[in-house]
């Protein structure tokens, strides 16, 4: 198990309390993450803690960063930036030791300034449930029921030692400011606040159990994950469900696309839900991360950019399977005595053919003769009636024989390449990417 100490009461106490489950036989690994804001006293921090390792015959695990660098590096917050400093650490310490789980300190005062910073921050439901005892895949809170006070008589009346980080007092923070200014005037207008709030988080947090769980048997309804990585949603099928969980839902389409949803607000959830049910044909919204949710006829999609915008382009020379990373296909010489094509499958004269065959994505300007047309046409008028949308183009795999358009693979052949005998060139295109 690895554990984060930064040699304040709470994490002191934490280690305490697991060196004391003896019955389990825990192997513990400290982890120690020095951010470089606190000079002396940082170094200070580090040693403390390395001393209660050696002390009680743990493994230390030191990460030195400058978390003031980083931050202007990511363009978050100093907290941000140094929590994700924190578990990135962990993360590396998770494979480097194959534990199976790492064990932070929160305590139930965090899960309240947690719950106050995010109500003011403008929070959903999930928000506002607060932190959570168990975070995927590994993470586990054990004092999160716990007080700072009742910490602090535990660690005093055993006698065991801790440090004071001194930012902890800083104005600065917004943490700092809940917990100094808007606390101590709640308690005075009730001093049962935290308790109070803890119990409405409870609460939140089994609503939130209850709106995930339906969301998640909808969600298989109205989107599918694409070969390209994204999510393509029905618009029609995503119309019909309640607001509420329209919104749960663009929540978590973004989650499994982004992995987390850390800058997503409700104004970006709310311009995404607007898009969708306007009138309009297509458009989009674009959020942090690099995130995008796009409307087209009857389709919506929530994607990184960079899903939607491959710039590719294979060349082969040879008959076989052929494997690359956004297509794949088999070209073959075959006999046939009818002309059965499906959206996979294209036929062409073997008199056309020629190697070496480019296969790449659409460009500006492409032309080719759709199949059963005698004339030429751009393929961004094709694409239109074909109600391809916008940001789908560039996934289909153009296939290039003599310089020209011999298949839009997954959607029409070129008539200039049609079979006129029995013998012809086959390519089936597998595992579509859209």
């Amino acid at each position: 198990m690895i554990v984060g100490v930064s040699g304040g009461a709470d994490s002191i106490c934490l280690l305490n309390f697991l060196l004391l489950l003896k019955e389990y036989e825990l192997s513990i690994i400290v982890a120690h993450v020095n951010h470089s804001l606190r000079g002396e006293e940082s170094e200070r921090d580090a040693d403390f803690v390395k001393k209660v390792c050696r002390d009680n015959g743990l493994e230390f695990e030191l990460l030195v960063e400058n978390a003031s660098a980083i931050k202007k590096e990511m363009g978050k917050s100093i907290e941000e930036s140094a929590r994700i400093i924190r578990y990135r650490f962990f993360e590396i310490l998770t494979t480097k030791y194959d534990a199976h789980k790492v064990a932070t300190a929160h305590t139930a005062c965090d899960q309240v300034e947690t719950v106050f910073m995010r109500l003011i921050r403008g929070s959903g439901l999930k928000g506002l449930s607060g932190i959570p005892f168990f975070r995927e895949p590994n993470i586990v809170r054990p004092l999160l029921e716990i007080s700072k006070d009742e910490i602090k008589g535990f660690l005093t009346e055993n006698k065991i030692k801790w440090v004071e980080d001194s930012s902890n007092t800083e104005q600065k923070y917004f943490r700092n400011k809940i917990r100094h200014k808007l606390i101590p005037v709640l308690n005075e207008l009730n001093p049962n606040i935290s308790e109070n709030i803890l119990r409405t988080s409870e609460q939140f947090t089994l609503n939130d159990s209850f709106i995930s769980e339906h969301t998640n048997k909808l969600f298989k309804k109205v989107f599918r994950k694409t070969a390209a990585g994204f999510y393509l949603g029905n618009i029609k099928k995503f119309n019909k469900v309640h607001r509420f969980i329209k919104f749960a839902l663009i929540r978590e389409a973004i989650r499994r696309v982004n992995e987390n949803l850390l800058n997503i607000d409700f104004d970006h959830v709310d311009s995404a839900l607007k898009l969708l049910s306007s009138k309009k044909i297509s458009g989009e919204v674009n959020l942090p991360n690099d995130l995008l949710i796009a409307k087209s006829y009857e389709d919506f999609i929530v994607t990184h950019k960079s899903k939607i915008n491959p710039k590719y382009s294979y060349t082969i020379d040879s008959f076989g399977q052929h494997k690359f990373e956004h297509v794949s296909f088999r070209i073959k010489k075959v006999k046939v005595k009818k002309l059965d094509l499906g959206s996979n499958v294209a036929l062409i004269d073997p008199k056309k053919f020629k190697f070496p065959i480019e296969i790449r994505n659409f460009r500006p300007g492409d032309k080719f003769v759709p199949f059963g047309m005698k004339g030429e046409k751009k393929l961004k008028n094709f694409f239109i009636d074909e109600k391809v949308p916008r940001y789908l183009r560039k996934l289909f795999p153009l296939f290039i024989i003599n310089g020209e358009i011999a298949w839009v693979g997954g959607l029409r052949m070129s008539e200039r390449f049609k079979v006129k005998g029995k013998e012809c060139i086959k390519i089936e295109y597998s595992g579509r990417y859209i």
